[in-house]
């Protein structure tokens, strides 16, 4: 079966080749804001605020705990009894006994089947709930859709600046630092090494969805240079540790991980 993930990552090396010194690298001469004397000490000062960082935290925590539950039946009891007393465990969304999303939009809905056909874990009841109406997801993507056009619109005015870019390479910093979030909640042993890609693959959505949708608000064409920057930064494996073909993952086809050395 095809994979527009694959397909769509093999389009981002195609958009890299055509000029792959220039594909990534910041010009200092038209950043607004740079540390360094040099090409080779060249530093970007950039803050993630606080509420920026609670946001993508309680996120991964929330997707972490709704997977914990959802496949309760592989967990030892007292893991889950562990994370009862957590004060955001009486707070989950409820997850609906579907394969999709039991309400939402076209972009919800997008998200949703993404996310199943990246991880088993991943159903599309579960993605719908967290990304829906009343879960944390949902907040995450704003937080993408909103520090996006943000940039989108300071880069109209900021001498060619890469400011979009800048926000996608903090943003996806972010991601990666919540994989500790996850790591708390999740239970020790195979099932954590099984469950963990599958919360980081859906964050990785989250942050695609919010990315893809700013883009597309501000009229932006999907073969928009900027966009696939902004992508390629976003990697899913760089979330999965580089180890994406043996926890699971599906995002680019079947699981490959019996007999890839």
């Amino acid at each position: 079966m095809p994979s527009p993930v694959a397909a769509r990552r093999l389009e981002l090396c195609a958009a890299a080749r055509h000029d792959p010194p220039a594909f990534l690298r910041f010009d200092p001469a038209r950043l607004r804001h740079s540390l360094g004397t040099s090409l080779a000490d060249l530093a970007i000062p950039v803050e993630v605020t606080a509420d920026a960082q609670g946001i993508v935290r309680a996120a991964a925590a929330e997707v972490a705990l709704l997977l914990v539950t959802f496949h309760k039946r592989f967990v030892p009891v007292d893991q889950t009894d562990r994370l009862i007393l957590r004060e955001d465990y009486a707070r989950l969304p409820a997850v609906p006994s579907t394969l999709g999303p039991a309400t939402g939009g076209p972009d919800l809905r997008a998200a949703a089947a993404l996310c199943a056909a990246s991880h088993p874990a991943l159903p599309g009841g579960l993605a719908g709930a967290w990304m829906g109406k009343g879960g944390k997801g949902r907040s995450l993507v704003g937080l993408w859709i909103e520090l996006t056009r943000q940039a989108l619109t300071e880069s109209e005015g900021a001498a060619g600046e890469e400011t979009t870019l800048i926000v996608a390479l903090a943003l996806s910093a972010e991601l990666a630092a919540a994989e500790a979030q996850v790591r708390d909640i999740l239970p020790a042993g195979s099932v954590e090494r099984y469950l963990r890609p599958a919360a980081m693959t859906a964050l990785w959505v989250a942050g695609r969805t919010g990315l893809t949708r700013a883009f597309r608000d501000a009229g932006r064409r999907p073969d928009d240079p900027a966009l696939a920057r902004a992508e390629a930064v976003l990697s899913p494996l760089r979330l999965l540790g580089g180890r994406g073909v043996a926890t699971g993952s599906t995002l680019y086809g079947c699981d490959l991980s019996p007999g890839v050395p």
